[in-house]
């Protein structure tokens, strides 16, 4: 049973009790009436004595009722304040930290996901908890008393274990992170030697470094990552001293500072911009004996590419807000002249290019244990060009594109030291039966336990 539904229902009975005797009682009020504008006159004159007052005060045994007049209002009032307080929900507290399932849009005026915590660790500082997300296979622990210790457990796109370790402090924050995925073979032959070494994708390591700059954060990140499978290998033969190597180089390697006003907890506006850079190298080489080969692809390249990211919260109540964002960045890039022993087959190859990507987010609290939010977005090309030689040809590009919509929609539970949070997959929409045909509809779905 609803008990604010009994509390509104009582008032308002108790009101229309109140009116009713109120109007039984009118045409015995009119002196009531005549008496205030006696009153009035009174004030209006000059003071008499003070037993006359206390005459005039029993001549008017109205008095009393007119006080009953004046309080009918009052009471009618004191209902309809006391509906207003029942259908108005109290106000939702949405900046908690969240789990990867939130904001896949990526909004900046946001509240903070576990994830972003981890992008900038000295926001994990005072944080103790455990969040585990059997979904993506994605986990961390923080602890720790006047500094925090953390631990992040998850699974690379070349499915390896991927571990980050990090320390904060008020003032600052440090991790490094990475996933080790390497063979070598030494090989002594009759006639040669031989070894080789295979480096799978998804080999990486990194550290990042922040810190808070009065009312700013500061970030930079640095990383090293292995796009494809790369095999090298050297070869000697010991009578004829024949040498062959080959080496294979499928790598980037990005550098990123970023400045904000992020955490966005109180901020209706805010924002995030740096600088990223990124090498891009897919070579081979090879030597055999004096001769050397170089190739490379036609999408090696160096990197630079400013962004700009904004989030604007639109709508509010307090239960529910919304959010406007758009995120940009401006990549520049400069492409590998590509060259045989002739000729230049692709030379001063150039691009740059401005994509912006606009984003909503919802969320609605239902109750104290209950949220509800959902997140569009959609990746706008708004103009890229490239200029390159290639062929004897002086080649020019240009290209505008909207790329299509992704809807998400979410839900969290909470109660006491603990949260859970899931999102679901498109598929779900589609056909609602899906999970039964062996599909996952749930895209996210991860939980902390608070200390």
């Amino acid at each position: 049973m609803n008990l604010k539904l009994i509390s509104v229902a009582a008032a308002l009975a108790v009101s229309a009790a109140v009116a009713q005797e109120a109007e039984a009682t009118a045409p015995v009020q009119e002196p009531a009436a005549e008496a205030s504008t006696q009153e009035a006159s009174t004030e209006a004159a000059p003071a008499e004595s003070s037993d006359a007052a206390v005459q005039e005060s029993v001549a008017e045994p109205s008095a009393p009722a007119a006080t009953l007049v004046e309080e009918v209002p009052a009471a009618t009032a004191s209902s309809e304040l006391a509906v207003e307080s029942v259908t108005d929900t109290a106000k939702a507290n949405f900046d908690v930290l969240r789990t990867r399932a939130y904001n896949t849009v990526g909004n900046q005026a946001a509240a903070a996901t576990i994830a972003d915590n981890l992008r900038k660790p000295h926001e994990m500082h005072g944080s103790k908890l455990v969040y585990l997300e059997p979904s993506l296979e994605y986990a961390a622990i923080a602890f720790g008393e006047s500094n925090t210790y953390f631990l992040s457990f998850r699974n690379t796109t070349g499915n390896h274990g991927f571990l980050t370790a990090g320390f904060a402090t008020a003032a600052f924050g440090v991790e490094i992170y990475g996933a080790v995925s390497k063979t070598w073979t030494l090989r002594d032959e009759p006639n040669r030697e031989f070894n080789s070494t295979t480096v799978y994708a998804g080999d990486e390591i990194g550290a990042i470094y922040s810190m808070p700059l009065g009312g700013l954060d500061l970030t930079i990140e640095a990383s090293w990552l292995t796009t494809t499978p790369e095999v090298s290998s050297e070869a000697t033969a010991k009578k004829t001293d024949d040498y062959v190597k080959k080496e294979h180089d499928y790598w980037d390697v990005k550098a990123k500072a970023t400045v904000s006003n992020t955490p966005a907890q109180n901020k209706i506006f805010s924002w995030a911009a740096g600088l990223a850079f990124l090498r891009h190298n897919l070579t081979e080489k090879t030597i055999d004996g004096d001769e050397e080969t170089d190739l490379a692809t036609l999408d090696s390249r160096v990197q630079i590419e400013p962004f700009f990211n904004i989030g604007l919260q639109v709508l509010k109540s307090n239960n529910a807000r919304v959010f406007l964002g758009l995120n940009t960045n401006v990549p520049m890039s400069i492409y590998d002249e590509i060259a045989n022993k002739t000729n230049y087959v692709r030379k001063d190859h150039l691009g740059i290019g401005i994509y912006t990507s606009p984003n909503i987010l919802a969320e609605l609290a239902l109750n104290d244990n209950w949220m509800v939010f959902s997140g569009a977005s959609y990746v706008w090309n708004v103009f890229s060009t490239e200029y390159l030689y290639e062929g004897d040809s002086d080649i020019n590009a240009f290209a505008m594109k909207s790329n299509t919509v992704n809807v998400d929609a979410g839900v969290r539970f909470q109660y006491k030291n603990f949260a859970l949070e899931a999102s679901i997959n498109n598929s779900f929409f589609n056909n609602p039966l899906a999970g039964f045909n062996g599909n996952n509809f749930i895209a996210n779905f991860g939980g902390f336990i608070n200390f």
